[in-house]
């Protein structure tokens, strides 16, 4: 063969397909279903899954696999039949069904899960779920507990922390264990979904309000039968106690009036001396401690 035809025949060879390479279980996975995600950066890739596979399926609207990064997708969750969507999880957060999930600048796939519950027992009927009721006002550490109603009645929790998977319990105490202080302040959502004793979903869920740091806005100490110190602010909880120099008073909170009151008369009076500028700070249960405000008995 001579220099021509061999060139002739490279021209005719056909292109070698093109794979993307999945990372999977710590294997290598040809996907070349999947190419387009190397080619085209821009678009990210969403896919609907049901949790547990039984318990239903998820639809998703346009149904285009990797649509244009921005462009928003609605998914829908259908339950089995005897089954009941609960909550979203992964890419999606709530309870609203259908969502509308906005597709992310990223070459990899985004699962969307639907969970799914009922088939049977409620969660109610074999576990209670021990923690911050609905709307409380949280800081420091807070635990969540499953206590099955009768020994083997749970058989295994998952703690979603606003629609992610944030622990998996296997073996009692089924508990999970949140720092607040390590969250954004405001709402967030903790849905539970636990097995019962035959295999089937049950779900649960609490949202709480993470407290910001504390913050002193003004501080006022008076005698009316006694001494009494009030320390407004925001985020301040039943818990926090106020630091006046080298000493830590347990007061107690006032929510509607945003105050933290502490009533000792012989300790304040001493603790103020007069004209004597003091440094007033507010310490929450997660060890956030508000700002020096100082405040000057007259």
């Amino acid at each position: 063969m001579n220099a021509s035809q061999s060139r002739a025949n490279q021209t005719r060879s056909p292109q070698a397909p093109l794979f993307l390479r999945l990372a999977l279980a710590g294997g290598l996975v040809l996907a070349s279903a999947m190419a387009v995600m190397a080619s085209d950066p821009a678009s990210g890739c969403l896919q609907g899954t049901a949790n547990p596979e039984q318990g239903g399926t998820v639809t998703m609207s346009p149904s285009t696999p990797c649509p244009p990064a921005g462009s928003t997708v609605t998914f829908t969750a259908v339950p089995a039949a005897g089954g009941t969507f609960a909550f979203w999880s992964e890419g999606a957060s709530g309870t609203a069904n259908p969502v509308t999930v906005t597709v992310p600048a990223t070459a990899s796939v985004q699962e969307v899960q639907a969970n799914f519950t009922g088939f049977g027992d409620n969660f109610d009927d074999v576990a209670q779920l021990d923690g911050p009721q609905d709307g409380t006002d949280v800081a420091g550490t807070v635990e969540f507990l499953v206590k099955a109603t009768s020994p083997g009645s749970v058989t295994a929790a998952n703690f979603y922390l606003d629609g992610h998977l944030s622990k998996t319990a296997t073996a009692a105490p089924f508990s999970y264990a949140i720092n607040t202080g390590l969250l954004a302040p405001g709402l967030h959502r903790l849905d539970v979904l636990a097995q019962d004793y035959a295999g089937r979903p049950v779900a649960q869920s609490r949202e709480f309000v993470a407290l910001a740091a504390p913050t002193i806005s003004k501080v006022k100490l008076h005698h009316a039968g006694g001494w009494v110190l009030k320390v407004f602010g925001t985020g301040f909880a039943s818990t926090s106690k106020i630091s006046v120099g080298t000493a830590s008073l347990a007061a107690t909170y006032k929510a509607k009036k945003g105050a933290l009151v502490y009533k000792d008369g012989k300790s304040l009076r001493g603790l103020f001396p007069k004209g004597t500028a003091m440094c007033v700070k507010v310490v929450n249960a997660d060890g956030q401690t508000s700002a020096c405000f100082t405040y000057t008995r007259h």
